[in-house]
Order: C-alpha cells, then structure tokens, then sequence
C-alpha cells in the first residue's frame, strides 16, 4: 500500500508560564522568553531537534521529534514532566 513520503511542517510552540525569563538555545543563537511570552518555530515532522532551556542556573537538554504540532509549557521542560509524559520530547539522558 503506498503512503505519503512527502515531508510536511510541523508546528512547536512553548510558552513560558514561569513567573522568571526562560532561555531556549540551539547552537550559538538563545532565544530568552519573558513571563507568559511564546516562541513558535516551524520544524520539519519526523525529524529530530536538540536544544537546551533552562532559567536561572537549571538546564535541561532536550530532543524533539514529532509528526504533529507540540504546544508545551516551559515548565513541564524544566519539571522534567515530559520525559515522563510524551515520547515525542525526550531529555538528553533518556536517549
């Protein structure tokens, strides 16, 4: 049976529901989210995305991959809820 090889976009979204800024890097480029701020990047589904968000001295490492659109909480970034809760966005230590 054929099936659709045709890449597609996908939509992540995370908004920083924390009461302090949250900084989302990747690379050389840090991106800092104030309180109740979103950050949406377009990411190409099925394809796998490293980047590190922390606030204050706490970092977390995390892996995306997902075929449909992610809309988090920085929180549950940070909280390590996550690792627990979606096998779409995993920490570094997990993979």
């Amino acid at each position: 049976m054929p099936t659709n090889t045709t890449a597609h976009e996908v939509l992540l979204e995370i908004v920083n529901d924390t009461d302090a800024p949250v900084w989302l890097s990747k690379g050389n480029v840090t991106t800092t989210l104030d309180r109740n701020e979103c950050l949406a990047m377009v990411l190409t589904a099925g394809t796998t995305y490293h980047y590190t968000i922390g606030q204050h001295a706490q970092r977390t490492q995390i892996m995306i991959k997902s075929w449909q659109n992610i809309h988090e909480k920085a929180s549950r970034f940070l909280n390590d809820e996550l690792t627990r809760a979606s096998p779409n966005c995993r920490s570094a230590e997990e993979r």
